[in-house]
């Protein structure tokens, strides 16, 4: 798919359809994205039913202000001339209508705009259904989970000194095949861990 192309633009901002987007940095995926969020806002009855995920808090980020700069600048400016810039315009002007018409009052709370990592849409859904997800309270993101990957190995090296759990049997043929050490047999796991 061509991002310049605007025929391919409007053809991806078909709701009726799912697409995959893989163009170089700086060609204008975001935009893109940002612009199918808002046709898919001008469509809803309340902004949280329009979810967008992405990998990274700052993408997250960068996407929510896109928005919301693409909102006031349907609020306050007058009709760009390039194409692309035209098409957001549009969008959000109808989202705009939208927020008036369903009074959302996005403009006053962002916060409604559900543009999140896939990281915290997940930990929602845990904190939400605690006795379903066997996780209880106290859910916390890591950024660097080493020293959870390390506990992680130590509880599965622990499985060694156990003669009933077939894990236990596994653990001791790990161990056996790096000259029975623990710290070499951590670190594995740990290495795995990071790359799963």
């Amino acid at each position: 798919m061509s991002l310049t192309d605007e025929k391919t633009r409007i053809e991806a901002l078909d709701t009726n359809q799912s697409f995959i987007v893989q163009a170089p940095a700086g060609s204008g995926k975001t935009e893109l994205l940002i612009q199918r969020y808002l046709k898919l806002l001008g469509l809803a009855n309340f902004p949280e039913e329009i979810l967008a995920m992405t990998f990274t808090r700052k993408a997250a980020t960068e996407m929510k202000e896109r928005v919301f700069h693409a909102l006031i600048n349907a609020q306050n400016t007058q009709h760009p001339e390039q194409a692309h810039e035209r098409l957001t315009w549009d969008l959000a002007k109808t989202v705009l209508k939208q927020d008036q018409l369903h009074k959302w009052q996005l403009m006053d709370n962002p916060a409604r705009l559900r543009i999140v990592t896939i990281d915290s849409f997940c930990s929602s859904l845990t904190r939400r259904m605690p006795l379903l997800s066997r996780i209880g309270a106290g859910l916390d993101i890591q950024d660097n989970a080493k020293s959870l990957y390390r506990e992680t190995a130590r509880n599965i090296l622990a499985l060694a000194e156990s003669e009933t759990n077939p894990y236990g049997t596994l653990v001791r043929n790990i161990l056996r095949h790096i000259d029975n050490s623990k710290e070499n047999f951590i670190k594995r796991i740990v290495q795995l861990l990071q790359k799963r």
